[in-house]
């Protein structure tokens, strides 16, 4: 499962750019070509792995409902 950077990021209320994501091992993100609107742009993914490891390193007990959200009912639902 691969999600988009920018939009966990929107989810846990910051921003998830090239140098947050310093920490993360390298097959754990990856830039991809993806169109948008009519034209392709370059787009920052996360694997499933990275997406935990953002919501570990940013931990916010705010973000608790998301966590659970991701880990009981969108990737059981992907993996289905």
């Amino acid at each position: 499962m691969w999600c988009c950077a920018r939009d966990l990021g929107r989810l846990m209320g910051r921003t998830l750019g090239r140098k947050g994501l310093a920490k993360l091992d390298a097959d754990q993100h990856q830039e991809l070509p993806i169109r948008s609107h009519g034209a392709v742009q370059d787009t920052l993914m996360l694997s499933e792995s990275g997406a935990y490891a953002m919501l570990l390193y940013h931990y916010h007990p705010e973000n608790r409902h998301l966590r659970q959200w991701l880990t009981h009912e969108v990737v059981p639902a992907m993996r289905c």
